[in-house]
């Protein structure tokens, strides 16, 4: 079986809140699993996800709409 991560767990991967890992499980902007006892993450949901939201680097010349 994968192995599952804890918001504490996801939080301290990402450098960031476990109130906002919470968050974005109950939005359903990260995908994750609702137990009795907390939230679980996919190690393999999260690596998705921060694929997803990579940047990727702009070709010179090119114009980055998000700046």
């Amino acid at each position: 079986m994968e192995r599952m991560m804890t918001v504490g767990e996801v939080a301290e991967t990402l450098r960031i809140s476990a109130y906002t890992v919470r968050r974005w499980l109950g939005e359903g902007i990260l995908p994750g699993v609702k137990l009795e006892f907390g939230w679980r993450v996919l190690e393999s949901d999260l690596e998705a996800f921060i694929q997803q939201r990579r940047r990727k680097p702009a070709i010179q010349g090119e114009t980055n709409p998000e700046n």
